[in-house]
């Protein structure tokens, strides 16, 4: 799990996502965490 969510960490501090912290997390985590399991596993 640490290696995922340190990937995950890195994919969704990019500079590209707004500073909301909240919504990011809120919305880019859950959105890409299913899709991003499947293309890795």
């Amino acid at each position: 799990m640490a290696m995922s969510s340190f990937l995950i960490n890195s994919n969704y501090v990019d500079p590209k996502f707004p500073p909301c912290e909240e919504y990011s997390h809120s919305d880019y985590l859950p959105n890409h965490s299913p899709e991003y399991y499947s293309s890795q596993r």
